[in-house]
């Protein structure tokens, strides 16, 4: 049975072949390499736009503008997104090159445009200062500090001096090599197994040579030579090399300079907090005072406190040691730097005991006789 499957004829073979050599040429073709590095692209652009615009451009002021067109775009991968940009910067050379050519409205826009340009520079420029200046100020604020403690030494840093906030540096350095250290000690038991296994392959092929020496047939000993063990031990003996080093940095001792540099900021440390002590009893409010004023005792404590001891730990969280806060402190036997210093600003010392007496009685007799005019006063209105 003859196949029914359809064949074209030669007539209609030749005339599609005809048809496909003629259309071939119309058939688009992709460049292998991307299009911001063809001379067909760059030569144009660089050579007669971008330079054209620097040289029609009728001020500084629009050829920084322009300049930052470009360095701004240069990142385009995409043609069609590039076309549109090509496109705007042929019609600003168009606009620089009439304005250049004595089209007054064209130069009067450019002039409108370069003040604009001129003023956006000084505005980003002002903002750029204030950014930097903030950003250094909270590089001071948060710069690293000495607070007198030590970093030992371990196997993942050498001696160092405490610091706060830790440099990130430091601290990712220290987590590197924290993992290279736990990898390397997981790999050392398991490459020295796969030696000796080595060394066990040996030690049976020997052997069994020795048994087959007497006879016709022997085999050939692979574990014989020593390619098998070298890539191993020298993986073992960069792993020991690494970590005998660890153990050099875990042992070393601080330097005496160090030393002297950890000493003077624990005095610096003390002399500052002294400071701020006494800023805090002239009256300034610190965050530090507004933290300790907000604070209370913990929840399982504070259920079993009566109001009065509530209080009195809130009074007793100010930073005055005299006046009331100082007799609620010395009533709940808190140290107080002067614990008489209360008593003698509210009862007065004790050699003006007997003149303190002595105004309170005529305080009381005035208020007294003051009292007495006030009623009589009051009935004669009546």
């Amino acid at each position: 049975m003859e196949s029914s499957i359809y064949k074209p004829s030669e007539s209609i073979q030749l005339q599609r072949a005809e048809l496909s050599k003629a259309f071939s040429s119309l058939r688009r073709t992709r460049p292998r390499v991307p299009f911001w590095l063809l001379a067909a692209h760059r030569i144009p652009t660089l050579w007669s736009l971008y330079r054209g615009i620097q040289r029609e451009a009728p001020s500084e002021e629009i050829k920084w503008r322009m300049r930052r067109f470009f360095e701004v775009n240069r990142s385009i991968t995409s043609p069609s997104e590039c076309r549109k940009k090509l496109l705007i910067a042929h019609k600003f050379l168009n606009t620089f090159t009439a304005a250049r050519q004595g089209n007054e409205k064209t130069q009067r826009i450019l002039l409108r445009y370069d003040r604009l340009i001129h003023a956006k520079r000084k505005k980003h420029e002002m903002e750029s200062r204030i950014l930097r200046e903030l950003k250094w100020q909270y590089q001071l604020r948060h710069r690293p500090i000495l607070t007198g403690a030590l970093l030992r030494p371990s196997m993942y840093n050498k001696p160092l001096p405490r610091m706060k906030p830790q440099p990130v540096r430091l601290s990712m350095m220290i987590r590197r090599r924290r993992n290279v250290y736990e990898r390397m000690s997981e790999r050392l038991p398991v490459y020295m197994e796969l030696l000796k296994d080595l060394d066990a392959e040996k030690k049976f092929e020997a052997s069994l040579q020795k048994k087959l020496s007497n006879k016709e047939e022997g085999f050939n000993r692979i574990y014989e030579s020593d390619d098998w063990g070298k890539l191993l031990k020298e993986k073992i003996k960069s792993t020991q090399s690494s970590l005998a080093a660890g153990y050099e940095r875990a042992a070393m001792r601080y330097p005496e300079e160090m030393l002297d540099l950890i000493r003077e900021a624990r005095r610096e440390k003390v002399r500052n907090r002294t400071r701020e002590h006494e800023r805090v009893r002239r009256g300034f409010v610190s965050k530090a005072v507004l933290r300790r004023s907000r604070k209370g005792p913990p929840a399982h404590i504070l259920v079993k406190m009566t109001d009065w001891e509530r209080r009195a730990d809130q009074i007793s969280r100010g930073v005055s040691e005299v006046g009331y806060v100082g007799m609620i402190k010395a009533q709940l036997g808190m140290k107080l730097k002067d614990p008489n210093r209360w008593k003698e600003l509210e009862e007065g010392r004790e050699e003006d005991q007997e003149r303190l007496d002595g105004l309170y009685k005529q305080i009381i007799v005035e208020n007294a006789a003051r009292s007495s005019r006030n009623i009589e006063s009051d009935s004669n209105d009546s």
